[in-house]
Formats: C-alpha cells, structure tokens, sequence
C-alpha cells in the first residue's frame, strides 16, 4: 500500500472507530448498523488496492488471491445486511471470537506462569480473567444487560483501535521525529483476519528479484525476512531475523514435543547461512521471500547484540531426529546449520498464536530503537510486516530496503546468463 492509501486509511478507519465506538458504549443501536457499514467499506480496502497496484504493476497474482478476494467482498456484503436479519447473529459471532481468545490466553496465561514469566503473565491473567467473566456473561447473562454489556465492551475496543489508528496518522504526517519516534513504534493491530494476508499480497504486489548475497562487511546492517506461499499454513507467512549473513528460525520443529493439535511445543531455533537457506526455501518449499533490510547505527546495533547474546545463554545444541518428513531433517542437509533448544524464559515453549516467529523478532528488536510492535490478539506475521512497511515509508534512516525474492525471477536470470554464453 502506498503511502497516501495508508495516510487516507489511518485517518478514515481511525475517525470512523472513535465515532462510532462511544456511540456503541451509549447503547445507541442504531451505531451497530452504521458500523457494520463502515467495516464492510474498510475490510475489503487492503485486497482492491493490492490488487489494483499488482494490475498496474502486470503482476500476476495467484489464483489463492483471487480467492480471498472475493470471500472479503462476500464477507462485505454478509455484514451489510446483517442489520436486518438480527443483531442476536452478531452476538453469536462475538461469542465465538470470546470463545477463542479465551482459549488463547488460557493457554498462554498458563506457559508464562510455568516459565516464571511474571511480567507477562500478571498482563495475561488480567485479560484471561476478564475475557471469560465477559464470556460467561454474554452466554447467561440476563437478555438486556447482555446486549447493553457487548455494545459496551465493542465500543470500548472500537475507541481504543480508533485512538491507535489516529496515532498511525499524525506519525505518518508529522516531520517532528520525535513524536514521530512515540507513536510510529507502537502498532495496535486489528484483530481482522485481513492481516493474515499481508504477507501474500506483499510478495504478489512488489517487482520480484534476484537472490542477493550480503555485503562483504555486513556490520550495522540486519535483514527481517517474510516467508510466504499461497498455499497451505505457509498463507500466513514466517517470520525471521538475519543477522552477519545468517538467519536465526524459530519454530517448533520438534515433532516428538508436539502437543494441543501441533500449535504447541518446545521452542527450537536454528541458524543457517542466508543464501543457502534462502535458496533452498526457494527451490524445494515454493517460497517467496520478502526482505526488510535495517540500517542500524553504532548503538542500535550494540543493543541488538546484547540481546542475542542474552538469548543465546538460555540456548543449548540439539539434534533433530532422523526423518525424512520432518522439516528440521531437510534442513540439515544443507550443512553448517546450527540448532538449540531454548531451555529457558519465555520462548522455552512455542505456542502459534503468541509465543510464535513474530514474538521472537520483536522482542530482539526491541531496544534497537525499531520499535515495539504492540500486537493485541492473534500476532501474525502480517501484523509485524504492516509495522515494518510502515517504518519504511516514513522513516527511511532505519529500514533502508524492501525486496521480493523468488524462484522464478532466478530461474530466469539464469536462462539468461547461458543464452548469452551461448551467444
């Protein structure tokens, strides 16, 4: 998304939120109309545009994106004429999304207090808490204090999504670098499945490249790489930090640890030299890969090694078991790749929603100076890259570069260097 549509939905989707959220709080039903509508406007906005750039482009976009394009627009029309059937419908939806982040935190509320992470476990609990007391409310709650209590608790979050959103704003319009610097660092994500996509239509939209290698003295200089393809899991995207020309992966890639239908299990990093494994995500996984590169100055760049450092004293060697279908296998027989078990702190445990790919990045990116990407809900990869693109529209000092590398475009490099040998 250029940088105007990104001004223009900040300030849109932002002043339409905080209208409509104290509207909501009041108990005025005519608002969940009116905001039923303004999502349907805002929820297909990101898949149109990314699909009108990808035309201007001549890019060829997959048929997964027209798909999800048109769900969104279905989608659209859903809630455009839920108003009329009963607004009991959208309280179903609501207590299925309760339902799940209830279920999320549960778990993560639970990893944290096993690990002794007491900073973040007070935060969860206290959501955990609140969330099921909520839940249990809506579900058996008296009728009219029911409906009163979810208009509430919605225009609530519409408020606070809407002060973040005008916070997107002003960062993006502001020349004052230190205000820039307060607001642009924080990123309250939406929970809208639409991020899940980010990454997708990211690597469908940019010009695609050549695989390039790192400079010969990379210092100072960090890659924040996206894996995507469009199919499978892979739709979400994966998220890795490259740093002196190698990648450190986070993942659960211990199937004997496996547990809760494979979203949990114990944290393993790995760290394989960039063009190696890069090429080979390329070649054998069918993966695009998107790249931000960071620019980081003398001091940003000691706060960045102090934290590999201190997370690498909780890291001990490990080796993957022999198989032919797990991932770790194949990605060992690209040689000098390296990996640990994480035996302690909060990434001892890889759970998908939270303690994920993006968790990881974020965290030793931190006290860099990039920025903490404040992401409520489900954290995503779609969610970090939106925080990334938008630090590379606005402050070029510090994400210097955004790239798409893909098979294809390496493939055809190559036909064309033996056509001019031939020649």
């Amino acid at each position: 998304m250029s940088l105007v549509l990104l001004i223009i939905f900040a300030f849109v989707s932002g002043l339409c939120l905080l209208l409509v959220g104290p509207m909501l709080m009041g108990g005025r039903m005519e608002a969940l109309a009116l905001l039923l509508v303004l999502v349907t406007q805002l929820f297909p906005l990101r898949g149109i545009a990314s699909f009108a750039a990808a035309s201007h482009h001549r890019n060829r976009l997959s048929l997964t994106a027209f798909v999800l394009l048109l769900a969104e627009l279905l989608s659209m029309i859903a809630l455009v004429l839920l108003p009329y059937f009963s607004t009991k419908t959208f309280i179903v939806l609501l207590e299925l999304y309760l339902s799940f982040t209830v279920t999320v935190k549960a778990v993560g509320t639970f990893l944290y207090a096993k690990q002794g992470q007491w900073s973040q476990f007070v935060p969860s609990v206290v959501v955990w808490v609140a969330g099921t007391q909520l839940f249990w409310f809506i579900l058996f709650g008296d009728p009219q204090q029911k409906e009163g209590a979810v208009f509430f608790t919605c225009g609530f979050l519409l408020t606070v999504f809407g002060t973040g959103q005008l916070c997107d704003f002003i960062s993006l319009v502001t020349r004052n670098r230190r205000v820039k610097g307060v607001l642009s660092n924080i990123r309250l994500a939406l929970p809208d499945i639409t991020g899940l996509l980010v990454p997708l239509r990211t690597a469908e939209l940019l010009p695609e490249e050549t695989l390039c290698s790192t400079e010969a003295d990379p210092t100072g200089q960090v890659e924040v790489l996206f894996q995507v393809s469009a199919k499978g899991i892979a739709l979400a995207g994966h998220c890795e930090l490259c740093v002196d020309g190698e990648t450190y992966t986070y993942g659960a890639y211990d199937p004997d640890s496996a547990r809760l239908f494979h979203t949990l299990g114990d944290g393993i990093l790995f760290r394989a030299p960039r063009e190696e494994y890069l090429t080979w995500c390329m070649e054998h996984e069918r993966k695009k890969i998107i790249s931000y590169t960071l620019k980081l100055n003398g001091e940003q760049e000691t706060a960045l090694r102090k934290q590999l450092a201190a997370f690498e004293e909780e890291l001990v060697p490990w080796e993957p078991t022999l198989s032919p279908r797990a991932y770790a296998s194949q990605v060992q027989k690209l040689g000098n790749v390296r990996f640990y078990r994480v035996t302690k702190g909060r990434f001892r445990t890889y759970f998908i929603p939270t303690i994920n790919c993006v968790s990881l990045t974020d965290h030793l990116l931190e006290k860099a100076g990039i920025g903490h990407a404040v992401i409520m809900g489900i954290k995503t990869p779609g969610a970090y890259m939106d925080h990334l693109e938008r630090l590379y529209l606005t402050d070029k000092g510090t994400v210097t570069g955004r790239r798409v590398y893909t098979k294809a475009v390496r493939e055809k490099g190559a036909e064309e260097e033996n056509y001019e040998r031939k020649k």
